[in-house]
């Protein structure tokens, strides 16, 4: 997982989604095999705990939290991008704080891109959300 950042050419040869996935797939590996290290010691708890809701938050997450917006409007600004789309249904954003991660499939079917969503004017049914990039 550090080598790819440590060795410069190694980091140019393997795409951002690699180097997270390597990132997360070492992270989960590592947690799980902590679990096991000190038996008689409370590290299992200490451990565990925070791994298993990491892994439960993102199980809910992706199969409870994952909505398919069938006819986004995109807008360019001028130093970002606007996307809007109707709440789909059990979408429910009553804060209207935090981040949204969207996949864009013609942009690539293995990205996603942060979001913040921002209040709806125009309509309590549609939801803008911006985002900065200097790419």
């Amino acid at each position: 997982v550090a080598l790819p950042m440590a060795w410069p050419r190694l980091k140019k040869a393997l795409s951002w989604e690699v180097r997270k996935s390597l990132h997360v797939v070492g992270s989960l590996v590592w947690g799980f095999s902590i679990l096991f290290h000190a038996p008689d010691m409370y590290i299992r708890y200490i451990i565990g705990v925070p791994f298993f809701m990491y892994v439960a938050d993102n199980v809910v997450g992706s199969m409870l939290r994952t909505y398919l917006i069938p006819s986004p409007a995109l807008t360019r600004l001028e130093c970002g991008v606007e996307l809007s789309f109707e709440h789909p249904p059990g979408f429910r954003n009553d804060s209207g704080s935090g981040y949204i991660m969207i996949c864009i499939p013609w942009v690539s079917k293995f990205e996603w891109h942060a979001f913040s969503p921002l209040p709806a004017p125009r309509s309590p049914y549609m939801l803008p959300v911006a985002s900065r990039h200097t790419e």
